[in-house]
């Protein structure tokens, strides 16, 4: 997960933001990460998140600079290929 897409996702009232998770299968690489209380404030946070985009996306873009755009093209491509953790309770999204 991108930094950008950790920071969006820790606005939406998340527990904590790491910048060097390193999940199942990753073999010790190390990425940002997000952790939420339960899968249901998971969730909300990434609707909320994707509801901005699209709210962003079809408002006249003219005038939003290049880095905005291309940051929110790559919280999209971290949305579709977001993994989890499971930590007991709490949910971490990477």
């Amino acid at each position: 997960m991108h930094q950008v897409t950790a920071e969006a996702l820790d606005q939406e009232g998340a527990e904590d933001i790491r910048d060097d998770y390193s999940g199942r299968g990753m073999c010790g690489k190390t990425t940002h990460a997000v952790v939420f209380e339960d899968w249901r404030d998971a969730i909300k946070a990434i609707v909320n998140v994707s509801l901005e985009i699209g709210a962003n996306h079809n408002d006249d873009v003219r005038g939003v600079s290049e880095a905005h755009l291309d940051a929110m093209d790559t919280v999209i491509d971290d949305l579709k290929k977001i993994r989890y953790d499971s930590m007991g309770k709490s949910i971490v999204l990477y």
